[in-house]
């Protein structure tokens, strides 16, 4: 499969990432879950919950570089926490990531 990205800034808002079936699609990660996570922000950590997807979500990158690489997947399911402006990247379905507050743009 092809590596897909994402990246968003996580303002006040909550967010839920999930798959749309697009008739055949190509590219199209069917693994990816209809609703792959959802991420919840309050003032003291981001918590991204997969309690139901096929190939679980994992992290695969932190700032905080001390911080483990924790995953939720099927059969060892766990709720994920960041801290609020950490930079973190997660991987869906067999290559696509997700990153949070990804760093600027190169001016």
């Amino acid at each position: 499969g092809r590596a897909v990205g994402l990246g968003c800034r996580f303002g006040l808002c909550d967010i839920v990432v999930g798959h749309e079936k697009r008739g055949g699609v190509e590219g199209e990660n069917l693994l990816i879950g209809r609703v792959q996570f959802i991420a919840l922000r309050t003032a003291h950590e981001v918590a991204i919950f997969d309690c139901w997807s096929k190939c679980g979500t994992r992290t695969v990158e932190r700032s905080d570089g001390r911080a483990p690489l924790l995953s939720s997947r099927p059969g060892s399911r766990r709720v994920l926490l960041f801290a609020p402006g950490e930079r973190f990247v997660l991987e869906v379905g067999e290559t696509a990531r997700v990153t949070f507050n990804p760093r600027a743009a190169a001016a």
